[in-house]
């Protein structure tokens, strides 16, 4: 499997563009994509093909929210101080 990612934040929004690519001669199937629960971050994930066909590549997105910032990992999705 190959995988890549475009991502772009503007505020406290972020979008992720993930690329699965099947390498391999015969379908991945039962694929699924999860995000584990992060505080001060909401996910909403796009629909995921549940098949990838051989030397196919699919995308799908995931929309993140920063909802509390001011922590050195969120500062990517918003610019923020210590005092916030």
């Amino acid at each position: 499997m190959q995988v890549g990612l475009k991502a772009s934040f503007m505020g406290p929004h972020g979008q992720l563009v993930l690329f699965l690519g099947n390498k391999s001669p015969a379908p991945l199937t039962g694929v699924v994509f999860a995000v584990p629960p992060v505080p001060q971050l909401a996910f909403q994930l796009g629909p995921v093909p549940p098949v990838i066909e051989p030397k196919k590549q699919v995308r799908f997105s995931v929309l993140a929210q920063a909802e509390q910032c001011c922590h050195a990992s969120l500062c990517a999705f918003r610019s923020c101080t210590d005092s916030e």
